[in-house]
């Protein structure tokens, strides 16, 4: 895979400094590890990373390669953009009918031609990529799965009150059964007397 990045405006007759560099399957290993670490201790939220994190990443992969020309801005900047970008394409791929996942060539399967013309017609990023090996999938899931802004991965109203309430070290706390209910019960504008407000 190619990292490219620009390091000079393109506006009035300037040029455009392009560099790109090769990655190697070593390096994208370590940065697929090094996203992982930094997920399991904190660097990311549901809607994303936080601030500063390609830093993080950049100095991981100075550990395991000390004289690495990597840097955070362009090149980890760029590989992770351009793995985000083929993640949904695959995620919105498998979300179509007579297509899937193989988990042992780590390639797209499909049941036959026209499910995968279909299939072009919603993702049109996917011809280009049904007999290419995804090696890194799997670790997209983890690394970009809830990402997304289409409701799957997303927390129902129990679990996002829930994780309100829960403190650390303290048991989680149940809500119980009536809480499904409430949305039903509640009217704008009607006060009841003895009920509950979460305002």
């Amino acid at each position: 895979m190619v990292a490219c990045g620009s390091n000079a405006s393109s506006y009035q007759g300037k040029k455009v400094v392009t560099y790109c560099r090769m990655w190697t399957k070593p390096e994208e290993d370590v940065l697929v590890q090094s996203l992982k670490e930094i997920i399991s201790t904190g660097w990311k939220a549901n809607n994303g990373f936080r601030v500063g994190y390609l830093n993080v990443l950049q100095d991981l992969m100075m550990r395991s390669f000390p004289h690495i020309d990597l840097r955070a801005n362009p090149h980890i900047s760029s590989k992770m953009h351009s793995w985000k970008k083929q993640y949904n394409s695959l995620y919105t791929i498998f979300g179509g009918t007579g297509v899937g996942w193989n988990p042992t060539t780590k390639m797209i399967d499909t049941v036959d031609d026209a499910a995968w013309e279909t299939t072009c017609k919603n993702e049109p990023n996917a011809r280009t990529m049904r007999y290419n090996s995804w090696p890194y999938y799997d670790s997209w899931c983890e690394v970009f799965g809830i990402d997304r802004a289409n409701g799957n991965g997303a927390e129902d109203f129990h679990d996002a009150l829930n994780g309100v309430l829960h403190n650390e070290g303290q048991p989680q706390i149940s809500l119980g059964s009536n809480l499904e209910d409430m949305d039903t019960a509640y009217t704008p504008g009607v006060e009841e007397v003895g009920t509950t407000s979460f305002c």
